[in-house]
């Protein structure tokens, strides 16, 4: 079996339970199965922009995973054939944002185009988030799924701040242009995660703003050809609902 098959079967695995029960998670596992069934499997050298095994907050976080974890032990063979990068970088944030964020969140693909598992209409990989980090409120269109493999990361949806904690063996479903923010501890975090739908389209960061009628700013993010992220221009948010 390959890495990238072993990576989408521990999903598929992990999700099964809540999917059969009808639960959120059930759309993320139906996309799956057709990944499964549809996708071409291959497990080649990456390029890495960064090397997982070199990292300390990576290998400390496999370190703390529960032992003998299947979606652990998949992870930890299919990170060296990806392509890692930051999520975004210190020259792309822009004040009042801290450019620190830029530092603090890793990501991979293991499911995507030119993957291990090539499949375009997926997006599937891992996310490491060091300690300290604080991912600011934002939305996108594409519904996504973390799902914990080690650390603990606090979830909060909506402006409210509805928040959960996502740990080892538990995930969170963030439905299309739902508000989110992410917010870690001392320890570093790894997800797994998974998009559906459009990967292209902008993300955006919301701040509050007393000049903005509804008191609230908004900044686009566009992927780069990198896969990180870039900050635009921001602009006042018109409605909240």
């Amino acid at each position: 079996m390959t890495a990238g098959r072993r990576f989408v079967e521990a999903l598929l695995d992990r999700l099964s339970e809540d999917a059969v029960a009808g639960k959120p998670a059930a759309a993320f596992h139906a996309a799956l199965l057709e990944c499964r069934n549809g996708a071409d499997f291959h497990d080649g050298p990456g390029t890495p922009y960064w090397d997982p095994e070199s990292d300390p907050d990576y290998a400390a976080a496999l370190a703390a995973a529960p032992a003998g974890d299947p979606l652990t032990e998949a992870a930890r063979a299919v990170a060296p054939l990806t392509r890692w990068n930051p999520v975004t970088r210190a020259e792309h944030v822009r004040p009042p944002y801290d450019a620190d964020v830029a530092s603090r969140m890793l990501a991979t693909l293991a499911i995507g185009s030119f993957c291990p598992v090539h499949y375009p209409t997926v997006r599937a990989g891992l996310f490491l988030l060091r300690g300290g980090l604080h991912y600011p409120l934002h939305n996108h269109e594409s519904p996504e799924i973390y799902v914990g493999i080690s650390g603990a990361v606090t979830i909060s949806h909506g402006l409210n701040g509805d928040t959960h904690q996502v740990s080892p063996g538990g995930y969170s479903v963030t439905p299309s242009d739902t508000l989110h923010s992410l917010t870690t501890g001392d320890a570093p975090v790894l997800l797994a995660f998974i998009w559906l739908g459009p990967y292209d389209r902008p993300i955006w960061w919301w701040r509050e703003d007393e000049t903005s009628p509804t008191g609230w700013t908004r900044s686009p993010w566009h992927r780069q050809v990198d896969n990180s992220w870039a900050m635009d221009d921001e602009e006042p948010v018109v409605s909240v609902s």
